[in-house]
C-alpha cells in the first residue's frame, strides 16, 4: 500500500474514533470543556486509531476486531465522561453496531445499484484508490449522521441500564440479520436469500415483542415511582402534622401554667377588694389574642395530615382557615 493510501486509511480510522468519543460524550456527559475536552478527544482518537490499525492488519472485519474496538472505546472513554463502565460499554456497543449495520446496508445498496454485489466487498478488502474512495464516502455519511443526530437531540435523556440492554439486544438482532443478508447477497444463493427473508420476519417479530415488553416494564417502573413520590409526600405531611400536634401540646401546657397564675392574681385582687382592677384584668385577658394550634381530628391519618398541614400554614401566614369535619 502506498503512503498516500495508508495516510487516508489512518485519517478515516481517526475520524471514526473522533465520532465514537463525541457520541459517547453526547450520551454520557463530559468531564472537561473547551480546549481540554478537544485535546482529550484527539488523544484518545489517536490511541483508538493505533489499536484498530493493528487489528486490521491481523484480521479485517472480524468479530474479534469489532469486540476489541468496542472494549477499547469503553475503556478509553473513562478519561472524558463521568458515567460508569457498564453504561459506557453499552453506549459504545450501540454506536459500533449501528455503524456496522449502516455500513453493511450501504454496501448492499451500492452492490445492488451497480448490479455487482461483490464490488463493495472487493473495495473493502483490496488496496488502492477504489478502497480509499469507498471508505471516505462511508465516513462522510457517518459524519453527516452524527451532525444530524446532534442537531435533533437538543436534550439527550439519561437511559437506565435496563433500557440500554433491551436496545442492545435489538441492535444485535438487527446486526445478525444484516450480516446474514449481506453474505446471502454476496453468495447469490436463492436459498440463503429465502432464509434471510425468514430471519428478517423473525427479527421483526422479536423486536416488536421486546419493544412491548420494554414499554410495559417502563410503565410499571413509572407507576412505582409515582407511588413512591405520593408516599413521600404523605409521610412529609404526617411528619408535619405530628410537629404541629407536639407544638399544640406544649402551648396547652403553657396555657395551663398561665391560667394558674391568672387565677392566683384574680384571687389576690378580689381578696384585697380591688374589684375594678380585677375587672380590668379580666378584660385584658379577653382582649388577648390566642395563637394556640387547634388540631383537626377526623380519625383518618392521611386526611388529618393534609388538613392540619394546610391549617398550620394558613395560620402562620395570617389566613383564616376553617374546617368542618366529623370523625370518620
Amino acid at each position: 500500500m502506498s503512503f498516500g493510501f495508508y495516510l487516508a486509511e489512518i485519517l478515516t480510522t481517526f475520524v471514526e474514533g473522533v465520532l465514537l468519543f463525541l457520541t459517547v460524550e453526547l450520551f454520557c456527559g463530559k468531564k472537561h470543556s473547551g480546549k481540554a475536552n478537544i485535546g482529550w478527544v484527539i488523544l484518545l482518537s489517536v490511541v483508538y486509531t493505533v489499536v484498530l490499525l493493528v487489528l486490521n492488519e491481523v484480521d479485517r472485519l472480524s468479530i474479534l476486531t469489532l469486540f476489541v474496538a468496542i472494549l477499547s472505546g469503553a475503556c478509553l472513554s473513562v478519561f472524558i465522561v463521568p458515567k460508569k463502565f457498564a453504561y459506557r460499554l453499552l453506549i459504545t456497543s450501540h454506536y459500533a453496531l449501528v455503524i456496522v449495520i449502516v455500513d453493511s446496508v450501504v454496501s448492499t445498496l451500492v452492490g445492488g445499484i451497480l448490479s455487482n454485489p461483490e464490488l463493495p466487498f472487493h473495495f473493502i478488502f483490496s488496496e488502492g484508490i477504489g478502497r480509499t474512495i469507498y471508505i471516505c464516502g462511508i465516513k462522510v455519511s457517518e459524519v453527516a449522521m452524527f451532525i444530524l443526530l446532534r442537531r435533533k437531540l437538543k436534550q439527550v435523556p439519561t437511559f437506565s441500564l435496563s433500557t440500554l440492554v433491551f436496545s442492545l439486544l435489538l441492535s444485535v438482532v438487527a446486526f445478525l440479520n444484516v450480516n446474514y443478508t449481506f453474505n446471502a447477497v454476496l453468495s447469490m444463493s436463492v436459498q440463503k436469500m429465502q432464509i434471510s427473508l425468514a430471519l428478517a420476519w423473525v427479527s421483526m417479530l422479536a423486536s416488536v415483542i421486546l419493544i412491548q415488553f420494554l414499554f410495559s416494564f417502563k410503565a410499571k417502573q413509572k407507576e412505582k415511582e409515582q407511588e413512591n413520590e405520593m408516599l413521600q409526600s404523605v409521610n412529609a405531611m404526617i411528619e408535619k402534622n405530628y410537629e404541629n400536634l407536639e407544638r399544640s401540646y406544649l402551648e396547652n401546657a403553657k396555657n395551663i401554667h398561665d391560667f394558674r397564675h391568672h387565677v392566683m392574681a384574680l384571687d389576690e385582687l378580689l381578696t384585697e377588694g380591688e374589684f375594678e382592677e380585677a375587672q380590668g384584668y379580666i378584660r385584658s385577658l379577653h382582649e388577648a389574642e390566642a395563637h394556640s394550634f387547634s388540631a383537626v381530628i377526623t380519625g383518618n391519618a392521611v386526611i388529618d395530615a393534609v388538613l392540619n398541614a394546610h391549617h398550620s400554614s394558613a395560620q402562620a401566614s395570617g389566613i383564616d382557615f376553617s374546617v368542618t369535619a366529623q370523625p370518620l
